[in-house]
């Protein structure tokens, strides 16, 4: 999981064309950050596994683990790179 890469380079090539420079910059700089932020997780591949083991609370109401969190991490971030695979046909429809 934490070796993904989002394949948001062809998607910023569909919005450029439809949606003006000033859009296609501003996405690009927050594709900068949400890389360079996804990339500060790759510290947890040094962890051990008692390490990632590790729980705490989430929202102050169940144990989740460092490992489960990841995982948490990664679905959600599966379900915006679905939205945005279809944003791009939704945008030619406008």
């Amino acid at each position: 999981m934490l070796n993904c890469d989002f394949p948001f380079n062809g998607f910023l090539s569909a919005v450029a064309g439809c949606c003006g420079q000033a859009n296609l910059q501003f996405l690009a700089a927050a594709l900068i950050a949400f890389r360079r932020s996804r990339g500060e997780l790759t510290t947890l591949r040094s962890f051990s596994k008692r390490q990632r083991r590790r729980c705490g609370l989430r929202d102050g109401l169940r144990r989740v683990s460092v490992e489960d969190l990841v995982v948490e991490i990664h679905e959600h971030d599966q379900t915006h790179v679905l939205e945005i695979d279809e944003l791009p046909a939704e945008l030619d429809q406008e």
